[in-house]
């Protein structure tokens, strides 16, 4: 899989919950995008436009977005930013300091910088990585260092969601991880039905070991992004509302758990902390 230079925008928007400390895909915005190549685990975020304030939130957002799932690297394209004073600076070190400071660390690499801001990066001895393309950023990388990984591809069919939960619950057992069996499976399944019932495409499941995060990974060939809803309670004696039930699900259960932007659709993801047992199984 390649990652496209021009990923088409998505139309919809995940909401930031109390339960996830991140927030995703910024619905609409043209100056900052994320894609994110789910065979290697590099997200490219390109921003453009001349530097601001709403750049400089919009660009901590999305890249904090993409630092929480955890990727194997960032490569940040700022070939069409404008920063004649290199205002960005704070901006781009911070985002390192995030990255390298995750248990799983996440190598950031800013790509075309520009002269003013690269001055002001070799001045001020930010340790940053920086290369003239993204092409020389990918050329440099080596490949993932998360050890173990399975993938499965799967047709939008009633079996799909038995055969993902399948090989998630399996991975955990082959891997030592038997206290997550079950989230596992259990959030596996879920994301794998949400993408047949909404996305119906092919879709390609992933888990993959990642520093102390198990990472659950969902593609399919849609553009829309997954809305959470909160459950709403009509009348008394009424049905609880079930729209969106499976995502309120996965946000009870996983670390984190979010969406981006791949190549030819999108990928949501969840992660479980392979230290901690859920709260749950003591009940």
């Amino acid at each position: 899989m390649s990652l496209a230079p021009e990923p088409r925008q998505p139309n919809s928007l995940i909401r930031e919950t109390p339960a996830v400390d991140n927030t995703h895909l910024v619905a609409g915005t043209v100056q900052v995008t994320a894609v994110n190549n789910v065979e290697d685990g590099v997200t490219v975020v390109s921003v453009s436009g001349r530097w601001s304030n709403h750049l400089r939130y919009t660009a901590a957002r999305q890249l904090k977005a993409c630092i929480a799932e955890t990727p194997h690297a960032i490569i940040v394209d700022l070939a069409q930013l404008s920063d004649p004073t290199g205002a960005s600076l704070a901006t781009w070190r911070d985002a390192g300091r995030s990255a390298a400071t995750q248990a799983w660390g996440v190598d950031l690499i800013l790509a075309a910088v520009p002269a003013p801001l690269l001055s002001r990066l070799q001045d001020t001895l930010v340790e940053t990585t920086t290369t003239a393309s993204v092409a020389t950023a990918h050329a440099r990388l080596e490949q993932p260092r998360w050890a173990h990984r399975r993938q499965i591809a799967l047709s939008p069919d009633g079996i799909s969601a038995a055969r993902a939960r399948m090989m998630a619950g399996d991975a955990c057992l082959a891997w030592a991880l038997p206290h997550l069996f079950i989230s596992a499976m259990l959030i596996v399944s879920e994301l794998t039905g949400n993408a047949i019932e909404h996305a119906g495409t092919d879709i390609t499941v992933a888990v993959s070991l990642r520093g102390h995060l198990l990472h659950l990974a969902i593609q399919d060939h849609d553009y829309d992004l997954p809305r959470l809803i909160e459950a709403q309670t009509r009348m008394p004696g009424a049905l609880i509302e079930q729209r969106g039930a499976g995502l309120r699900l996965i946000r009870s259960v996983a670390e984190a758990w979010g969406a981006i932007a791949c190549q030819d659709g999108k990928v949501v993801w969840a992660t479980l902390d392979i230290r901690t047992t859920p709260t749950w199984l003591d009940r």
